[in-house]
């Protein structure tokens, strides 16, 4: 602190803005994905989830009713991990079958399941582990936000993401009330616009839990 100076000091200032804007950045993830979706039951309101600031890529497959998608009873296990993906892989479209550049998104709580089921398969606990980043041939990616019991055969370049950093309507700023209204507040505002798109519900298989 800066002794008698009632002004929070510059560097936990800088501190403060670099924590909220890792809080920020990972709310953006969780709502790029799960966004007014409740990954228990596929439920799509603006009040759904946990996330709810716009509707994320799993709201816009349940809203739009994609012709490949597989409907999930209950959580997924490692027990039941490998036939609901063995499932998912049988109705994959033709445009995604066999591509390289197709890829299967799951949370990264999926993939410990996944590896689970597969170290009981298998031997060598390396063998497992290697085997982990792909289910028959397809890289599995685990990015940040995805919900559970949701599984996605997509290409990248199918699933977008936007926003308007790089616009002049935004605003990021550290603002300390004492002098404003007699408080020892110091407050943090980042405003932005953020949204996503697919591009074709078509190319894209989904399973996901309806109960």
């Amino acid at each position: 602190m800066r002794g008698q100076s009632s002004n929070s000091p510059a560097d936990f200032q800088a501190f403060a803005a670099q924590y909220v804007a890792a809080k920020v950045a990972e709310g953006v993830e969780r709502n790029l994905w799960q966004g007014q979706f409740d990954f228990t039951d596929g439920a799509i309101t603006a009040s759904s989830g946990t996330y709810t600031n716009y509707p994320g890529i799993c709201n816009l497959i349940v809203a739009g009713d994609p012709g490949h998608e597989d409907l999930l009873t209950g959580a997924t296990t490692s027990a039941n991990i490998l036939g609901r993906l063995k499932t998912l892989s049988a109705d994959i479209p033709d445009v995604l079958a066999g591509d390289p550049d197709t890829k299967l998104f799951m949370s990264r709580a999926m993939k410990q399941l996944y590896f689970t089921a597969l170290a009981g398969t298998a031997e060598l606990t390396f063998h497992a582990a290697e085997a982990a980043n792909f289910f028959n041939g397809y890289e599995i990616i685990t990015p940040g936000g995805m919900p559970n019991d949701t599984f996605i055969f997509s290409k990248k370049e199918n699933l977008y993401f936007g926003t308007d950093l790089l616009t002049d309507h935004i605003e990021a700023a550290v603002l300390n009330l004492m002098g404003v209204t007699g408080d020892d507040v110091t407050r943090i505002i980042m405003k932005f616009s953020a949204g996503v798109q697919i591009v074709d519900l078509g190319s894209l298989a989904v399973a996901r839990r309806s109960s």
